[in-house]
């Protein structure tokens, strides 16, 4: 018998029952073509929430007017250049029925084994039987516009979104046997801009070309955390809810600063940080033994918002004599931060596998950086803004006559060709905590997006 040849292997099986339901009504009226209205009342129900607080109400209404349709619009100048003009709101109630696992409201006991007998052990997280869902309401008012001809379109909103009882895991105090438990804390406040412009510029019987441009913006700001600031168990202990921020801002260990807001070394010189994301002194300061070292400040501050100020994305498409086919995409995120948590353990002397650490043995960083600015958060922290080539595709399509297919489509494509960024590491649109609202940005060594390439073919019969 060989039993340094064996594995152990323990297979396990987890189900869980949710039941969902729901009734909803809802009419649409319409007047002379012109004027639209619709008004619709939900009420849904999940097993997942507390008893008293499973059924859930969410009415919602809207109306469209499409003043170029107008007698007095389409015989004035304006609606000769502005051929199609639509003013819209909308007003909503809604709520997430999946939000938290069957029984996350529960105290969940695991087995475990004492004294060589079975028995129960309670998880981390304690329950919270009356959890209710988060609740959103949203308002929304935009404008359609087409001029010459609809070779022009301009779609517009403005939304205000207010979301109520923000279902968070707030840690407790270990006393009571527990880690974190899941409340409704909280309200996040949500308003932004959205604008469409598509246009064509050429549109010939052979040739047409396609331009779309899509820009957005927008804030959120966190209220009514009891304490201020309330740090998410699952995020390195390094993103929470702070009243009056973006939800997820990172939260942690900052430079010691001036009045100015410049930072100081550990003997109160001015450092300014370098294109490589180090901080050196000050050009004409004095050199002395422990200068350019950062120093920390006394308490945790604001570090970083992983919320960009505006994402936009610019697309062309080209077709030629309906067989041709062109498409490009340009991607672009502006102001978001990224916190590098890779470069920071690899400047850590015990790994040393990126140039900080290898530029303090060399000298061109003063004895001690790397060891202290581990510890500093901030200095990780990194402008993750970029400007991507999405995708350029090409397409041809046949359209043989000796074979028994109607059309042959040719295919080559390429995504991610190429970044525009000042992110150190590889990608700044990578975060180990995937699609999480609350930790986002965080490059933890992470695999970038690929660049790819595929070819293929399409035959229609």
């Amino acid at each position: 018998m060989v039993q340094s040849g064996t594995t152990s292997r323990v297979f396990g099986e987890t189900r869980a029952e949710r039941a969902i339901a729901g009734v909803f009504i809802q009419q649409k009226l319409g007047f002379v073509d012109r004027l639209f209205l619709t008004g619709a009342l939900r009420m849904d129900a999940s097993s997942v929430f507390g008893v008293d607080e499973r059924l859930q109400f969410y009415p919602k209404a809207s109306a469209a007017y499409v003043v170029s349709d107008e007698a007095f619009w389409q015989n004035s100048r304006l609606g000769r250049t502005l051929g199609h003009f639509k003013l819209r709101s909308s007003i909503g109630w809604s709520g997430g029925l999946t939000a938290i696992g069957p029984f996350d409201r529960f105290t969940n006991f695991g087995p475990q084994s004492y004294i060589g007998q079975p028995g129960l052990q309670p998880s981390a997280q304690l329950g919270a039987l009356n959890v209710r869902p988060e609740r959103q309401r949203e308002l929304e008012v935009g404008v359609d516009a087409g001029l010459f001809d609809r070779r022009l379109s301009i779609e517009a909103t403005y939304y205000n979104q207010n979301t109520t009882d923000l279902l968070l895991n707030r840690s407790v105090a270990p006393t009571t046997g527990f880690l974190n438990r899941l409340q409704n804390i909280g309200t996040l406040r949500n308003t932004g801009f959205e604008l469409m412009v598509t246009a064509v510029p050429l549109n010939q019987e052979r040739v047409r070309w396609t331009s779309s441009f899509i820009f957005n913006t927008n804030s959120n700001e966190v209220s009514g955390i009891e304490e201020d600031v309330l740090i998410f168990p699952s995020s390195f202990g390094l993103t929470g809810a702070v009243n009056g921020e973006s939800i997820g801002v990172f939260f942690g260990s900052a430079f010691e600063r001036d009045e100015s807001g410049n930072v100081l070394d550990q003997n109160g010189n001015i450092l300014d940080r370098d294109g490589d994301g180090l901080y050196r002194l000050r050009t004409g300061t004095p050199q002395e033994a422990g200068d350019g070292v950062p120093a920390r400040a006394a308490e945790n501050q604001i570090i970083g918002d992983p919320t960009p100020d505006f994402t936009a994305s610019w697309t062309n498409e080209f077709v030629i004599a309906q067989n041709l086919r062109l498409r490009a995409q340009i991607d672009a995120v502006y102001g978001q931060d990224v916190f590098n948590f890779t470069r920071r353990l690899a400047a850590l002397s015990a790994f040393g596998t990126l140039e900080d650490y290898q530029r303090e043995l060399e000298g061109d960083l003063p004895s001690g950086y790397t060891g202290t600015t581990f510890n500093i958060f901030e200095h990780w922290v990194e402008d993750g803004s970029f400007i991507k080539l999405r995708e350029l595709s090409l397409s041809y399509t046949l359209f043989p006559t000796q074979l028994p297919v109607e059309s042959i489509r040719l295919n080559l494509a390429a995504r991610n060709l190429f970044s525009i960024d000042s992110y150190s590491g590889y990608d700044p649109e990578v975060n180990v905590g995937g699609q999480r609202t609350t930790t986002r940005n965080f490059d933890f060594v992470e695999v970038p997006i690929p660049r790819s390439f595929s070819l293929g073919a399409t035959l229609n019969f």
